[in-house]
């Protein structure tokens, strides 16, 4: 009788708490990581700015970083809207922004 109804897992589209070893965005500049899953927030020191938390892996380990960069934000909005989490990327610096490439 089970198997006639679905699992809450089967439809649930929101990613339970984000985990794994925190890192400063700065030790992942120009190294390709995969794109795990990620969460935007209202951020506490910034009034009235959004703030990232990325997941991510690295060398089969889960990381996570967190940033307010609006370039990333935008970003991964984009790649969300269009169904394309999990994604490889590389976070670089270009003056005073970061960007994925």
């Amino acid at each position: 009788m089970e198997e006639d109804y679905p699992h809450f897992k089967d439809f649930n589209d929101e990613k339970p708490q984000l985990e794994g070893e925190r890192k400063n965005i700065g030790e992942i500049f120009n190294m390709k990581i995969l794109i795990t899953w990620y969460r935007v927030g209202k951020s506490k020191y910034y009034r009235g700015k959004d703030y990232l938390t990325l997941q991510f892996e690295l060398n089969d380990k889960l990381y996570i970083i967190f940033t307010s960069s609006d370039p990333l934000i935008k970003q991964v909005r984009q790649s969300d809207e269009k169904k394309k989490i999990p994604f490889y990327t590389t976070i670089i610096q270009q003056g005073n922004y970061y960007t994925m490439t």
